[in-house]
């Protein structure tokens, strides 16, 4: 016998899903650009964009990922070419990443796709609308916090 539940009972649920099919949808898109970019090495460099020369606990932090799978991922992005560690010269401990050329390079391209699947995910969806959304997604954010 299969119970209903309604749609709003299981939030995270609804939540994870759709998250889950625009990570996907993401990726997609960025296969055009390079087969073997990952969502998780796109938020690494987003976060780059944002401000390049961060500490691994930095990327840490923004990114959501433990420090251990952030390394081995960050390790890939050093074989790909997207990223270089270089030494603090404040604190030998610690390595800051920053963007190679050809990481700087896929930020507009990669920009564009993420914008493109954005207007797509917004449609019909007005100002107001998603002002409300993004409102209580913050408010839900923090009450987890």
């Amino acid at each position: 016998m299969e119970r209903e539940y309604g749609e709003s009972i299981f939030l995270g649920y609804r939540i994870s899903m759709t998250s889950k099919r625009m990570q996907a949808a993401l990726q997609h898109r960025f296969r055009q650009l390079d087969p073997d970019l990952t969502f998780e090495q796109w938020t690494v460099l987003l976060a780059l964009w944002r401000k390049d020369g961060r500490t691994q606990q930095e990327l840490s932090a923004e990114t959501g990922r433990d420090q251990t799978s952030l390394s081995r991922l960050l390790d890939t992005m050093v074989r790909r070419n997207l990223i270089v560690r270089v030494q603090s010269r404040e604190d030998r401990r610690i390595n800051l990443i920053y963007l190679t050329y050809r990481g700087k390079e896929l930020e507009r391209p990669l920009l564009e796709l993420a914008g493109e699947l954005q207007a797509q995910a917004l449609q019909g969806i007005g100002e107001d609308e998603l002002s409300v959304f993004l409102r209580v997604l913050n408010r839900i954010d923090r009450n987890m916090n």
